[in-house]
């Protein structure tokens, strides 16, 4: 439950702290509730896949992207064997990821299209953190190190 608590409030800080303007008279916060909502469709197999920006790869800001490959790092190197070989894999992953959205500093379109991949991860990461079975933590490590493929897929 706490480690729940926690990518909940992570999630959170990713949508208070890319913005809180508005725009067109929606805050961002709104905007983000919808982004949400569509990644989570992309994420169950519907219509709003990544797309790339005109034929090229989204630019991710450098410090993000600094987060984002220190997870890669993280999946790639890892050799565990046990259940809490994954837990502290979790852990790591974890704080990479609240460090990731609470220096959030992108926003529009490459910011959206970069969610459509992060929220999936996310999602996934807290799978891994609430694996109670190794094979339950095998499957969410293999998932997220594939996530790798798509990120890039899309973004540099």
């Amino acid at each position: 439950m706490k480690i729940k608590s926690i990518l909940m409030m992570g999630i959170l800080a990713l949508f208070v702290s890319c913005s809180s303007n508005e725009e067109g008279g929606k805050s961002e916060v709104a905007a983000h509730n919808e982004e949400t909502e569509t990644a989570t469709h992309h994420h169950e197999g519907q219509e709003h896949a990544i797309t790339l920006n005109h034929g090229e790869k989204w630019k991710v800001d450098q410090d993000m992207m600094g987060y984002i490959h220190t997870m890669e790092k993280l999946l790639n190197d890892f050799n565990g064997s046990s259940l809490n070989d994954y837990q502290t894999l979790s852990a790591e992953i974890n704080k990479n990821l609240d460090l990731l959205t609470s220096n959030c500093t992108m926003t529009g379109p490459a910011h959206d299209e970069l969610h459509k991949w992060l929220l999936p991860f996310i999602e996934e990461a807290g799978k891994l953190s609430k694996a109670e079975k190794k094979s339950d933590a095998e499957e969410s490590y293999r998932r997220l190190k594939e996530s790798y493929n798509t990120l890039n897929t899309y973004f540099r």
